[in-house]
């Protein structure tokens, strides 16, 4: 028993063989090692007996068969016994079998008794026959499996070799007969034959086991199973199938293929068939009807096997309608958006958001309407299953609380479900239109941006009286938010042409940079007003145009303003491509990402040369005399109030000289206006020469000149500049082919010395 408790070692290792003897082939291996060992054993055992002397060499046969039947008998009987009641945990009789086995187990030790041990002989001798313990044994094997079988055979083995020594029973003559031959044969039947029964029995339990639990786990799967044939005839289908399909299972067991599944005709099954057989599994997608003809998408997994020669599938079907509708979804949501960059009408984008819905639920008829510009009425945006003259009808009607569904749940912002039109308060005004047009229930979604804001509504009507589904409240819900994108882009791209025609047509120049600076783009005019192209620009930076007249300090308090406050405005002088100089007017506006940092910066840039020059030149004229250049009474007067405050300040005399010409009628008289101007404008350039630069000359009109002589060291200096006037202006004036002659007076009067205040200055002059 030792050496085949080892030889079950080394084939266990091997996974020849189960330790615990579950299946019937375990048992004929350990019968073959038995027949091996046994052998060897005895072969081993009689040779040494043989060697020693102990046994006659005429008696070595007989012992060395006796030897092999006593431990092929021990290695049959003992060591099953051992290996399967070593796990006695596994050994559990149920409650109602309780009786049974003390039955089983008592009658069949009473029996051995009876049989073996001579109990009872007078009265059951004559019948008291081995064979009957096999029904001991066949009993247990089938009802308790190997414990019992082997706790049967055990007790009978005990009971039998008891009855053979003290030569009682049925074995009571074998010991001195046959040397226990017939126990050996007996026993070894009895034990093959129980442990194999036994051992059969739980194969099959362990079978039913396995199928139920197979059976239990397809019944709980979300998937449909089913077991076909070569035919095409269902052989087995589960739970799910049953619910799936809307049959009972023994209605589904009398279909084939083609009856749940629309498209595997007879012909097209036998293609399919062989291409399954030759690639072992596919996978691929189907249409699956119902009994009440509803069919469905569905994909499925076919998996090919073979059984006793005979071919079956084992196809797996999982239903796809909610992954195919949110396909379509996807690709509805696609065409949406590209319908929108390709800038198709939002009536057309609606109608398609539309026909997508009735397609995936055709017994809806769905309409979106559209906000107007106040929020105040519901125009029509798109209901193509709609009659025209209901249509009509609810375009441009206002929104507020009881105006029907869309109209109240524009109004609310909130979605309304009306299940029967002709009974709900919303409706009263409306239920001659709805019956007309055939609609019994609608309901309405308000279609909102993403700030909330009510863009118009999305309402869904039926034929009958309905209440929505949860799938249905998803799938409307679902569209509106897939309108609301489609009026917003509508709306922003509309909004954003708008601003490209205005950035495009503009006469003011713009520049759109980076917030360090670097050009991105610029419009049309910034190229008419600075000569550069949009492609010379881009990517450079704005500090391109810098004429250099403003200096650092200038661009740094611009960028400050610009960092803490977002804007700049203000005039600056720039270069145009040519290098001409020019002013211009810039306001600088900041745009800021979602992080509040600076993005973007936008600059909207004014030419001011001209009117620069224009306010030049209207100051000149105010300040100026047209003809000699030099600064008028006003621009006079302003000078010496503003030199007499700071000879005030300064401590320091200043002298006012008036000047006249003398003679200078004559010469205006004789030779005309023409060159009277030009001695005027010849005698301001000498008077103009004969001071300093810090000195102001200016012209009164007609031939009176001013001068102011300002900080001056001493009043003797006064004296010589007067005379230096009178000198110049007494040479002769040269005027074209003419001579003329004029002379001077001068007035004189000095600050503080003659007066300290301007007209009295002016008056002493």
């Amino acid at each position: 028993t030792l050496g085949a408790l080892a030889g079950i070692r080394l084939l266990t290792k091997a996974k020849l063989i189960n330790a615990e003897l579950k299946y019937p082939q375990d048992y004929l291996y350990l019968g073959g090692a038995a027949i091996v060992d046994a052998g060897v054993s005895a072969t081993i055992g009689v040779t040494a007996l043989l060697s020693s002397g102990i046994v006659a060499q005429q008696a070595g046969l007989q012992n060395l068969l006796q030897w092999w039947q006593g431990d092929l008998l021990g290695i049959i009987l003992i060591t099953p016994l051992i290996l399967v009641w070593r796990r006695t945990a596994l050994f559990s009789i149920d409650r109602n079998r309780v009786i049974e086995a003390i039955a089983c187990f008592g009658l069949a030790f009473l029996a051995g008794q009876v049989i073996f041990l001579g109990w009872f002989h007078d009265t059951f001798g004559a019948i008291a026959k081995g064979f009957i313990m096999f029904i001991f044994v066949a009993w247990s094997a089938v009802r308790f499996g190997r414990h019992g079988a082997l706790l049967v055979i055990g007790m009978i083995a005990v009971q039998a070799l008891l009855g053979a020594v003290r030569n009682v029973g049925y074995f009571a003559a074998d010991i001195a007969g046959t040397g226990l031959v017939n126990y050996w044969i007996f026993m070894l039947v009895l034990t093959v034959t129980g442990i194999m029964l036994a051992l059969i029995v739980n194969t099959l339990k362990l079978s039913e086991q396995r199928l139920a639990l197979l059976s239990f786990g397809m019944n709980r799967m979300h998937d449909t199973a089913c077991l076909t044939n070569e035919n095409a005839r269902l052989l087995y289908v589960n739970d799910e199938a049953c619910k799936a399909l809307k049959y009972a299972r023994n209605e589904l067991l009398n279909l084939s293929v083609s009856d749940i599944d629309t498209i595997y005709s007879i012909d097209l099954w036998q293609e399919h068939w062989q291409a399954l057989k030759a690639n072992g599994s596919m996978t691929f997608e189907s249409i699956h009807k119902t009994r009440d003809g509803r069919i469905f998408p569905v994909e499925v997994s076919a998996n090919y096997f073979e059984y006793g020669g005979i071919g079956y599938n084992l196809a797996l079907a999982r239903d796809i309608s909610e992954r195919k509708r949110a396909e379509q979804r996807e690709q509805s949501r696609n065409r949406v958006l590209e319908l929108l960059t390709q800038g198709v009408a939002l009536k057309d984008i609606l109608e398609v958001i539309v026909r997508t819905v009735e397609q995936e639920a055709p017994y809806m008829c769905c309409s979106i309407l559209l906000m107007d510009d106040e929020g105040k009425h519901l125009l029509h945006g798109a209901a193509p299953s709609l009659p025209d003259f209901f249509n009509a009808a609810v375009h441009g009607g206002r929104i507020g609380m009881s105006v029907g569904s869309c109209g109240t749940a524009a109004f609310t912002g909130e979605r309304v479900i009306v299940e029967d039109i002709q009974a709900h308060p919303y409706w009263a005004d409306y239920k001659g239109l709805a019956a007309r047009a055939a609609l019994s229930a609608c309901w309405s979604e308000p279609v909102k941006n993403v700030s909330g804001q009510v863009l118009g509504t999305f309402a869904v009507y039926y034929h009958d009286i309905k209440a929505p589904s949860k799938t249905d409240i998803q799938l409307i819900t679902r569209m509106s938010h897939l309108a609301a994108i489609a009026i917003e882009r509508s709306r922003i791209n509309e909004e954003l042409q708008l601003a490209t025609l205005v950035y495009q047509n503009s006469s003011e120049a713009m520049v759109v940079t980076d917030a360090d600076g670097c050009i991105i783009t610029v419009n049309p005019a910034f190229t008419a007003l600075t000569g550069y192209t949009r492609q010379e620009v881009i990517g450079r930076h704005i500090t391109l145009f810098s004429s250099g007249y403003q200096d650092k300090a200038a661009y740094q308090a611009m960028l400050q303003e610009l960092s803490t406050v977002g804007h700049w405005q203000g005039e600056l002088w720039n270069r145009r491509k040519s290098g001409e100089i020019y002013a211009e007017w810039l306001a600088v506006n900041t745009i800021y990402n979602e992080a509040g940092l600076p993005h973007r910066r936008v600059t909207l840039i004014s030419d001011i040369s001209k009117m620069k020059e224009s306010k030049e030149l209207i100051w000149r004229q105010a300040n100026f005399d047209p003809l000699t250049g030099l600064p008028n009474r006003r621009m006079f007067h302003e000078r010496l109030h503003q030199e007499i405050k700071t000879a005030k300040r300064a401590g320091l005399p200043l002298a006012l000289l008036f000047i006249d010409l003398d003679h200078f009628k004559e010469v205006n008289d004789t030779l005309g206006h023409g060159m009277g101007d030009l001695l005027l404008k010849e005698a301001a350039l000498r008077l103009s020469q004969c001071v300093r630069e810090t000195d102001s000359v200016s012209r009164l009109g007609g031939d009176e000149f001013t001068i102011i002589l300002s900080r001056l060291d001493s009043a003797d200096c006064v004296e010589r500049i007067s005379r230096d006037i009178l000198q110049k202006l007494a040479e002769p004036f040269q005027l074209g082919i003419e001579t003329a002659y004029v002379s001077a007076s001068i007035g004189i009067t000095l600050y503080p010395a003659d007066a300290g205040e301007l007209e009295t200055l002016i008056k002493n002059a």
